[in-house]
């Protein structure tokens, strides 16, 4: 069983970096702790989430619209996964409703109710 966990962890794509204590590793009743370091994976991942709302949705990786959802109306309750190694372009009708994680990193809603916005993303160190 893990009793802590300390940092930063990302459940899907991003890294973790901190201390583990793990409840009774030994046997014996004694916790263990032990530093663990996960690397994210290469390129971007996340999501895209539509809530509330439905949103016109323009979604391009490494300059490839993505099928199926480019160009059209996403409906609220809606995810769309995204994954690219250098660039999503990510354009939003109505940008309240649309949310966006980023290698692990929630960035929240795109802009206001009804806001037409653009987002163009891209790694730190391509």
């Amino acid at each position: 069983v893990v009793r802590a966990l300390e940092n930063r962890y990302d459940e899907q794509y991003g890294g973790f970096d901190g201390p583990v204590t793990i409840a009774s590793a030994t046997g014996d009743g004694t916790p263990v702790t032990r530093r663990v370091t996960r690397s994210a994976a290469a390129g971007l991942h996340g999501t895209i989430r539509i809530t509330g709302a439905p949103s016109y949705l323009e979604v391009d990786e490494d300059g490839v619209a993505v099928a199926g959802v480019s160009g059209g109306i996403s409906d609220a309750g809606e995810t769309v996964s995204l994954s690219a190694q250098s660039s999503i372009r990510i354009r939003a009708g109505n940008a309240g409703a649309v949310h966006v994680a980023i290698n692990g990193l929630a960035l929240g809603s795109m802009g206001g109710s009804g806001d037409v916005v653009v987002w163009n993303i891209a790694p730190a160190n391509p």
